[in-house]
């Protein structure tokens, strides 16, 4: 089948390489609807090279020739793999924590916030976003750079735009950006290499999200977040930023319920971090029995979501998240990535001492000394 699906591709692909003129653009009644859903996945892509021409002044023949390799089997072997990966059943807190946090990555960050201690606090000053959050993410999501990208950015992204179809508009726009990120920049887009679904760098951005977010941090004339360490930081920081960072404001407190006063704490519970449910000030939810720890202060004026946490064996932990938290699930729509995040920052703090004090989450806040 798939030897088929290669043939008739390049068979498409020459039509294109052979053209010179206009005649090769799709009949008028595709170009005046776009939106019509497109079966064959050799118009889809014919259409895909012409919006290419119109829009960015690719040459048709080049963009042609550098689709021609691509391979289906290895995208799909990545995308097995990432199903495989996705957890099963009830969340366990406890379980993912331990799972991705651990004394080795935490020690690694240590090392990582020392190396880059100047960038991390450039942008902390720039951005307001804690040094040791964008520590943490760089060392959630590619172990401070050091993890090796498995799959050919071009290849992923072109399978998850003309072969899977769950997302495929979504993936011809980060395609787009990908292509017109390596033009812009003089790069040969085959030589890149991303996670399964094409995140490049050391924050595993999506190429749109570097077009938007990414910072130049060392002034050199060129956003390199595959490389350079200060320009990732930047990037990850400006990132956090423009999605409503609140410098100084918690990210998510663990909390005590008293159990004589359920009926009240009870109906405050939200189904979600973020998407739903109702935020309410730290006074009222004191009023209802939740405790907050008193080394963990916080203003009684701001507002939160009670959630309850599932950590195994049917038990839960109650925890308040505050706005901060919200802002890293833009980065994963994950909650328990981002309470990972901010689970290994407050690790990663206790040790390095950065000056801003750190909500780790499990019950006190970590007050450090300017070393």
């Amino acid at each position: 089948m798939f030897i088929v699906r290669k043939i008739v591709l390049l068979l498409t692909l020459t039509l294109i390489v052979f053209s010179t003129s206009d005649c090769t653009k799709y009949p008028n009644k595709m170009k005046e609807d776009p939106k019509k859903e497109l079966q064959s996945e050799s118009d889809q892509l014919l259409l895909f090279i012409d919006e290419m021409h119109d829009k960015h002044g690719f040459d048709k023949k080049y963009l042609a020739g550098i689709f021609a390799d691509v391979s289906k089997e290895r995208v799909e072997k990545a995308g097995n793999a990432s199903i495989r990966a996705i957890p099963r059943g009830r969340f366990n807190w406890y379980a993912y924590r331990d799972n991705m946090v651990n004394d080795r990555r935490t020690n690694q960050g240590v090392e990582y916030f020392k190396k880059n201690k100047d960038a991390l606090i450039e942008a902390e000053k720039r951005f307001g976003v804690p040094s040791y959050i964008v520590v943490s993410i760089l060392g959630v999501e590619t172990n401070y750079g050091t993890v090796r990208m498995r799959y050919n950015a071009l290849e992923a992204l072109y399978a998850l735009s003309f072969i899977e179809t769950r997302r495929s508009n979504y993936f011809k726009k980060e395609l787009e950006s990908f292509l017109v990120l390596s033009k812009k920049f003089n790069q040969d887009p085959t030589l890149f290499r991303s996670s399964y679904a094409g995140a490049l760098g050391i924050p595993q951005f999506m190429p749109s999200n570097i077009d938007r977010y990414g910072i130049d941090g060392d002034g050199d004339g060129y956003i390199d977040i595959i490389n350079n360490h200060k320009d990732a930081i930047f990037s990850t920081a400006n990132y956090l930023s423009s999605y409503g960072w609140k410098k100084g404001q918690p990210i998510i407190e663990k909390v005590t319920v008293n159990s004589a006063k359920s009926k009240k704490y009870s109906k405050y519970v939200s189904s979600s971090a973020c998407k739903s449910g109702k935020k309410y000030s730290i006074s009222k939810l004191k009023n209802a029995g939740i405790n907050f720890s008193k080394s963990t202060p916080v203003n009684d004026n701001l507002k939160g979501k009670l959630l309850k946490i599932g950590v195994g064996n049917d038990k839960f932990e109650y925890y308040v998240a505050f706005d901060n938290l919200c802002v890293i699930m833009r980065y994963n729509n994950s909650i328990g990535y981002s309470m990972a995040v901010n689970y290994l920052g407050g690790r990663v703090a206790k040790n390095i001492n950065p000056k801003t004090r750190a909500f780790t989450g499990y019950g006190r806040e970590i007050k450090l000394s300017k070393k």
